[in-house]
């Protein structure tokens, strides 16, 4: 199914292209400045106060958690292509000090591994 979220995840983007003109296809899901980490982090943010305003023991609840973990793998899996999304995932590892987890030491070693072109002024 085409949606928003696939084509900013990138999930979808090449059969898109091949399906549909590229003319269809928004502008941001195609350019390198589009933020995809940005928009994970937003949904992420939306996902935790609605897992947080629901009964722990719910499906609700546990359906919550579920999306939340695959959206932090796929922010921490995805790399940044530019320096919005570097700045996206050094957020994201903000959010997780702030809400009192962390990252492990390997996912942090990704993270820094990731973002270094762009501290660098390499990218």
């Amino acid at each position: 199914m085409l949606n928003r979220r696939n084509i900013i995840g990138g999930a979808a983007a090449l059969p898109i292209i091949a399906a549909v003109s590229c003319s269809a296809i928004p502008a941001a899901a195609l350019t390198p400045a589009a933020n995809r980490h940005g928009a994970w982090l937003a949904q992420r943010s939306r996902l935790l106060d609605y897992a947080n305003s629901v009964d722990c023991e719910s499906k609700a609840f546990d359906h919550a958690c579920t999306a939340l973990s695959g959206l932090e793998r796929r922010i921490m899996q995805t790399a940044a292509a530019n320096i919005a999304e570097a700045k996206a995932k050094l957020q994201f590892a903000a959010h997780l000090d702030a809400e009192g987890s962390m990252l492990t030491a390997e996912d942090a070693a990704k993270l820094l591994s990731d973002i270094a072109p762009f501290l660098a002024g390499e990218r």
